[in-house]
């Protein structure tokens, strides 16, 4: 429980040690997930029976822009709450980091449907060869065995860039994109929170925590910025 309040509520909400924490084992699960539901809705584009609330990034960027604006105030009441309410305040958290990639997904998979042509693998061939011509045409290398060595060596070595390339998004996009929302989503919180020291105090004084409660945030740094304001 305490690395799900950690991992969708923030740092600024719960008082587990999850930001300080390392979590590869996690960060490479969640990458995999990420492009394994990539690569299935891709296939799913391309046979035609892709769900139409996929390809529409509008809708997943107004539930991002809502989900981030509320949730500061749930946060700040999930400590109130009952079991029931905090898992669906947990739940609530969850689409909005789901809502990040649904949008990423809605732009990306419906330009990735392929032509539907029984010779794609000879037009790819052809278009694999095309680029072999240009480069070598443009290496200034000579049409020697040694220039046409030379010409595979590179296009080798490109390939293996590109390669590395693709596995170093694979692996680190996912975390990274998590990492920019986060720091939006804090850059809220802490607005949320200085906006509203009244009624928060108000709202202890009717509402007192019947538990420790770790939030605004961290209880003791909240406890201080309300006493400067």
């Amino acid at each position: 429980m305490d690395f799900l309040e950690g991992a969708l509520l923030g740092s600024l909400w719960c008082d587990s040690d999850y930001e300080n924490e390392r979590h590869r084992g996690v960060t490479l699960i969640f990458s995999l997930l990420f492009w394994v539901v990539g690569v299935h809705l891709t296939i799913k584009a391309n046979r035609g029976d892709l769900a139409s609330v996929v390809a529409m990034p509008i809708l997943w960027l107004v539930i991002l822009i809502v989900f981030m604006i509320v949730s500061p105030l749930l946060n700040f009441l999930y400590y109130d709450q009952e079991f029931p309410l905090r898992a669906t305040i947990l739940l609530f958290q969850l689409v909005k980091y789901i809502s990040v990639f649904m949008f990423l997904y809605s732009l990306i998979v419906p330009k990735l449907i392929l032509p539907k042509d029984d010779n794609l693998q000879e037009a790819a061939m052809q278009s694999l060869n095309r680029f072999a011509e240009i480069f070598f045409d443009n290496s200034g290398l000579s049409s020697s065995a040694s220039g046409l060595v030379t010409t595979v060596i590179l296009l080798l070595f490109a390939a293996l860039v590109a390669i590395g390339v693709v596995v170093i998004v694979i692996v680190f996009l996912p975390p990274v994109l998590m990492k920019i929302i986060k720091f939006l989503q804090r850059g809220i919180d802490i607005i949320f929170l200085r906006s509203t020291v009244r009624w928060r105090r108000t709202y202890r004084t009717k509402h007192p925590f019947k538990m420790f409660n770790p939030t605004e945030p961290t209880q003791g740094n909240s406890m201080a910025s309300d006493q400067k304001t």
